[in-house]
């Protein structure tokens, strides 16, 4: 299911921006201010996770994170994603 993020911009093609909740995030406050985070020029908002690891990946963590669909499909950066997912492997597809 985590995967699943990739497709966002093909399911929900209506929506321009959409808010993703790991089954496993309780919310026991108001989080509507997390909508009001600019996201002009980039793809994802997500906490910044500073994993040591010796391939240099870019680590965060996705449980909260604000994904601007609207430049996702613009730039095809969607495609992009779908199409590496199903030709590479990755050790953390997330």
């Amino acid at each position: 299911m985590i995967l699943v993020r990739v497709a966002l911009s093909k399911i929900f093609l209506d929506l321009d921006t959409i808010l993703s909740l790991d089954v496993d995030t309780i919310v026991n406050e108001n989080i509507s201010n997390l909508w009001d985070i600019n996201l002009d020029g980039y793809y994802y908002a997500a906490v910044d996770e500073p994993i040591k690891n010796k391939d240099n990946f870019i680590s965060i963590n996705a449980g909260v994170m604000l994904i601007n669909l609207k430049q996702l499909r613009k730039d095809k950066k969607d495609d992009e994603l779908i199409e590496a997912l199903n030709t590479q492997y990755y050790k953390f597809p997330e």
